[in-house]
């Protein structure tokens, strides 16, 4: 019992009052044993007159100085406490010591683990230790927000900036950042389809926007190597070194002129011989005179010749069995080299078609400057082989208004066939007629010449000559007959050794023949009747070399001859028999001789195409006054007949070869 107590029973004795327990203890709660004013019952410790309700708190010594039961180390009584007092028990304050740590700022009640953190308001309320500008924990915080302390975790290192997506702890300038994903996760900048950084995106990803870019999308297409800065469309091609710099599939990284033909620079090899000039490649048009190699074969003044699927925008291979006859004529568009064969194997867009004894007609427009076979006609045709039928040398072939109309010639057992074909270039319609000739009980021989030609009223006429029989065959057909497939007018002469024949119908109804035989030419008149045709006598007109070949040019006004003579000379030969030679071509056999489409009357310039006697090619160009130009052709096979054209532009030369089994042709530029 406290003395003070004891003092009160003896004080109470000695008056002889007698106090219960009881009473003691009702009187206990009144007492103030400290004096501190406040009694037991109001004081948490009434022995310690420094515990009191009144008192001043001092928190975190273990003392609960106002008697207000709180844990001592729980300064704003918001269940944590700072780790530091974690266990810690409150004097006086049962229970107390429990409470857990993580209380990073005891003063203030908003401020504690339990509290839902608010993100860029500068506080750790948390009190987890974390930036609180660094919300998705990576490392960095946005620009927005650089060098920002953040309160109550001020021990914190100050984090780098340049996060672009702070709620995302895998988008931060340290992240891998995998290109075409559309996500810019390193926050660099760069737009994520645009590997190499040069402004160019591939194709395929044109448009696509990149997450955390703004403006991304709208870079331009074209770059074909998006890991190399220096390829992309628009660069400067670095011609030669393996790499289409550019990205541009029509430039040729080995063609720097783009004329489709490839060159090394490093080794001066590869067969395009300039690649700075897309005029000048292999199969080039050749400038005749002008010291430069157009073709690329080795000479300044001479052009290849090739087959005619080598310079064609139709066919993709050609070959010929037998090709008989070449012949040249065109309108104002278009240039048409025909070629007669018994057999044609053509093949175009991957279809093979073949011919048989047939004419066919190549188009070749003359306005574009392309130059390139793109139309094909077949003026006579037999899709299959007929036995025992024959296709007789020569052929020809002429333009007449919208009709290009040609003249071949076959025989068959004991019969033979001038034929007449034509065709409508415009509405392609095919017309033709043909007069046959019965041997009885022998063999007609083969035609060893046709010609044809169209007079004044359209009519097309056709002349077939042989030597075997000395047979002279003549033909006429209006347009309305070739449409009903009628021969008209039709004369046969017999009996004159006749090797080659010409037609010149500039006087009909009065026509002329010119024909080579016996080492002359003579002239044969003819008159159009009601039963047929009527020749006269044959006159000499020109006999000085001894003829081997004649060809009369196919228009203009005046008369002009080409003569290949037996003394190897070659002469152009005027109506009235006069002759100059043209020197540089020596040993022709056989003569095609045309004259220009811009012919003048006082003197019309000629063409004239020669195969020699040894299989060679010439070609020549002039007049009589101002003398010619002979070039020598490189032909890749023997070459057995001839044709020659100057195009519409008056500088085009097109020339046509046939051998025993090719054909080529050519182009060059005089």
């Amino acid at each position: 019992m406290p003395p003070r107590h004891i003092a009160l029973l003896l004080a109470l004795g000695a008056g002889c009052t007698w106090v219960s327990p009881a009473d003691l203890e009702a009187k206990r709660g009144s007492l103030d044993d400290d004096g501190d004013g406040f009694n037991a019952a109001e004081d948490c410790d009434d022995a310690d007159k420094r515990l009191n309700p009144s008192a001043e708190e001092v928190w975190y010594d273990g003392v609960d100085q106002n008697c207000a039961g709180d844990d001592d180390f729980d300064g704003d009584g918001d269940g944590y406490v700072p780790d530091e007092h974690v266990g810690k028990a409150t004097a006086g304050a049962p229970g107390t010591g429990t409470l857990p740590g993580g209380d990073c700022a005891d003063a203030d009640a908003a401020v504690s683990p339990a509290i839902t953190d608010l993100w860029y308001d500068g506080v750790d309320a948390n009190c987890d230790g974390a930036d609180d500008y660094d919300a998705d924990r990576d490392g960095f915080v946005s620009a927005d927000y650089e060098g920002l302390p953040t309160q109550h975790a001020e021990g914190l290192p100050a984090l780098p900036t340049g996060d672009c997506d702070d709620e995302d702890g895998r988008v931060n300038p340290s992240a891998v950042d995998p290109p075409y994903n559309g996500v810019d996760e390193d926050c660099a900048g760069d737009d994520d389809f645009d590997a190499d950084g040069d402004g160019y995106v591939p194709d395929q990803y044109v448009g696509r926007a990149t997450l955390y870019l703004s403006g991304s999308g709208d870079l331009p297409g074209g770059d074909c190597d998006d890991l190399d800065p220096a390829t992309h469309a628009g660069a400067d091609e670095d011609h030669y070194d393996g790499v289409d710099t550019d990205c541009d599939r029509s430039t040729v990284d080995f063609d720097q002129d783009g004329d489709g033909f490839t060159a090394d620079a490093a080794t001066g090899s590869g067969p395009d011989c300039d690649d700075t000039d897309p005029t000048i490649f292999p199969g080039g048009v050749e400038g005749i005179g002008d010291a430069v190699d157009g073709d690329c074969d080795g000479g300044p003044d001479t052009f290849a010749l090739e087959g005619l699927e080598a310079r064609s925008g139709l066919l993709d291979e050609a070959t010929w069995t037998s090709p008989a006859g070449v012949a040249i004529a065109h309108d104002d568009e278009t240039l048409w080299i025909t070629v007669s064969a018994d057999r044609a194997d053509l093949r175009a867009a991957g279809a093979l078609q073949t011919s048989h004894h047939s004419l066919l007609a190549f188009g070749v427009p003359m306005t574009t400057g392309a130059w390139e076979i793109d139309e094909l006609v077949y003026l006579h045709r037999l899709p299959a082989a007929v036995s025992g039928l024959a296709l007789s040398g020569g052929h020809d072939v002429v333009m007449s208004g919208d009709s290009l109309i040609g003249a071949l010639g076959h025989t068959r057992g004991t019969e033979r066939s001038l034929r007449l074909a034509a065709w409508d270039v415009v509405d392609g319609r095919r017309s033709g007629a043909a007069a046959d000739l019965d041997g009885g009980s022998s063999a007609p021989a083969d035609f060893d010449d046709v010609q044809v030609g169209v007079d004044a009223s359209g009519a097309a006429w056709a002349v077939g000559c042989e030597a075997t029989d000395g047979d002279l065959q003549l033909i006429r057909a209006t347009p309305t007959q070739l449409s009903a497939g009628v021969a008209g007018a039709t004369a046969l002469h017999s009996g004159r050794f006749t090797e080659r024949c010409e037609l010149d119908l500039r006087d009909a109804p009065t026509g002329r023949l010119y024909v080579q035989a016996s080492g002359r030419v003579d002239q044969l008149s003819f008159t159009t009747t009601a039963g047929g045709a009527d020749l006269g006598a044959p006159s000499a007109w020109f006999s000085r070399t001894g003829a081997l070949d004649v060809s009369i040019a196919a228009d203009g006004p005046d008369r002009w001859a080409a003569v290949a003579g037996a003394d190897g000379n070659l002469w152009i030969v005027d109506e009235s028999g006069a002759f100059t030679e043209i020197p540089e071509i020596s040993a022709p056999e056989t003569v095609h001789l045309q004259l220009t489409t811009d012919s003048r009357p006082s003197s019309p310039e000629l063409i004239v195409a020669a195969t020699t006697t040894t299989g060679g090619a010439w070609v020549a160009w002039g007049d009589p006054t101002g003398g010619f130009t002979a070039l020598e052709l490189d032909v890749p096979f023997a070459a057995e007949a001839a044709a020659a054209q100057i195009g519409e532009d008056d500088q085009t030369l097109i020339v046509v070869v046939i051998g025993a089994t090719d054909v080529a042709w050519g182009v060059a530029r005089r």
